[in-house]
């Protein structure tokens, strides 16, 4: 039986976008960014010197605020909702069957697809790259183009639609403009957006927690905690908030207010306010009116679901939960995923404030750690939850990626009750340092330099992996962390004892 083709949405940093010259050749790229320490820094060392000297901002934050509308200059829009420069993103129209080896490489990179590949082929898998700052009505219009290419390319008559984070609000505007055409046979979503993330409301609003500022520069990696901490100890009183607040509004004027894409990641209890504090002065209707369309999606989503059930799309939602939204977010105690609110990313699961539980009771759509509850989402029967995921981990829950691929490829399996293996609440784990690290090390190893003992040991830990990963029931990184370390210690002692090992 021919398999039905997966199209990737990927989240908001999965696509590469350029800017590109009259012909369409590459100028630079705009997206992802990449940004040195000196493109911050050597702007704000004036304003940082005056600040220190005087013990009062003096013009600091404003100088920041710049800086950071700089940075994301090239992903501007404008108030009609059209880019400041001409944008492209690098969108390959050929299956992953034809990618190079760097193709492939980032893709890896971006949404691993090891187990989709083995069950459906590498010939039926295909990734949209778009603008994550765009419009999403329009980028819908170009993914419906995608979409007939794919069906005439594969001779299948529907494909199957894999949002990805961002790639919630790119099939939300799709589904909305275009469902009753019967090209989509499966939703398949993995921590998408779908009612938006406090997240963005409260980069937009600028509602910031200030108990610990220095969380925020911890969650952004090492380089920036290491590059930027010690300013924060530097900085006057107030001075900090006034930045950060500040900075906030110069990236939201920048990407957010002008992008529909955006817009659609607001929250619609959150939504009127923003609307009214960035959309009402007369030079946005067409980003108002695209705004309100997705609020209205938000708003109305039974009446959605009705209509995606009539067109015969049916949705399976993949959600983390278990996590406080990124740090210094002012409505941290919002279960998440650490990006992407669950009751947003699930359609609607009742869920308990970050620290708190509901009362415990023996029915199957109540989490057994009694912080969600299943039953108010529009799709119960096919929403799985995963205890403690981090948004970004995904890629490494190896378990998440082959339900992924299950559902992909097996039309007999509905939803939460198909397969025990993978049941509608389950834990979390992230394989990805172990086998970018010690699992390849030890499969290279060469036996005819190990002793008898080594052998069986390096045996022992293989087995260990792959007894590892045939459990499907997870309770966490424990087990994965602990044979980390046992690889480690006998990779070492291999080194110890043998400096050419």
């Amino acid at each position: 039986m021919q398999k039905i083709p997966v199209i990737i949405l990927p989240g908001i940093g999965q696509s590469r976008v350029q800017v590109v010259d009259e012909n369409g050749q590459a100028v630079r790229d705009a997206w992802p960014l990449s940004v040195e320490a000196e493109q911050v820094l050597g702007p704000l060392k004036g304003p940082l010197m005056k600040m220190m000297l005087f013990r009062r901002d003096g013009g600091f934050s404003d100088a920041a605020a710049r800086v950071i509308s700089s940075l994301v200059d090239d992903l501007t829009s404008l108030p009609d909702g059209t880019s400041k420069y001409p944008l492209k993103a690098q969108r390959w129209e050929f299956p992953v069957s034809e990618y190079d080896e760097k193709q492939k490489n980032y893709l890896d990179r971006m949404v691993p697809c090891r187990f989709l590949i083995d069950a459906i082929g590498a010939e039926n898998i295909f990734f949209f790259a778009y603008h994550s700052f765009g419009d999403a009505y329009a980028i819908a219009d170009e993914l419906d183009g995608y979409i007939q290419a794919v069906k005439a390319r594969t001779g299948s008559e529907k494909v199957h639609l894999m949002p990805v984070s961002l790639g919630g609000v790119l099939a939300l505007a799709y589904l909305d403009r275009y469902c009753e055409k019967g090209d989509v046979d499966r939703v398949i979503s993995v921590a998408a957006v779908w009612g938006g993330t406090h997240l963005t409301a409260d980069i937009m609003e600028a509602n910031f927690d200030w108990s610990d500022p220095k969380r925020t520069l911890k969650a952004l990696g090492k380089n920036t905690e290491e590059t930027f901490s010690g300013i924060i100890d530097m900085l006057p009183g107030g001075v900090a908030e006034t930045t950060l607040t500040k900075c906030a509004e110069a990236l939201s004027e920048a990407i957010a207010v002008n992008s529909t894409m955006m817009w659609g990641t607001v929250p619609r209890d959150r939504y009127l306010l923003l609307r009214q504090k960035y959309l009402l002065d007369g030079k946005h209707d067409k980003i108002l009116a695209d705004a309100d369309r997705l609020h209205r999606l938000h708003v109305e989503n039974q009446e959605f679901a009705d209509r995606l059930k009539q067109a015969g799309v049916e949705m399976f939602l993949l959600c983390g939960y278990g996590k406080r939204l990124f740090a210094l977010c002012g409505s941290g105690d919002v279960l998440s995923d650490g990006i992407v609110d669950t009751a947003s990313a699930s359609l609607g699961a009742k869920c308990a404030p970050v620290g708190q539980t509901f009362a415990v009771e023996n029915r199957p759509t109540l989490s057994p750690d009694g912080m969600v509850d299943a039953a108010s989402c529009l799709y119960p029967d096919s929403t799985w939850f995963f205890a403690g995921q981090g948004h970004d981990a995904f890629a490494g829950n190896d378990v998440a990626l082959r339900l992924c691929a299950r559902i992909a490829s097996d039309p007999a399996f509905s939803g939460v009750d198909s397969d025990p293996a993978f049941p509608r609440f389950n834990g979390s784990r992230d394989l990805r340092k172990l086998e970018k690290t010690e699992l390849p090390r030890l499969k290279e190893l060469a036996e005819s330099e190990l002793t008898d003992q080594q052998k069986a040991e390096r045996q022992a830990l293989l087995q260990a992996y792959d007894e590892l990963c045939r459990k499907t029931l997870l309770t966490g990184n424990g087990e994965t962390d602990a044979l980390q370390k046992r690889m480690a210690s006998f990779l070492a002692g291999l080194s110890a004892g043998n400096p050419e090992a």
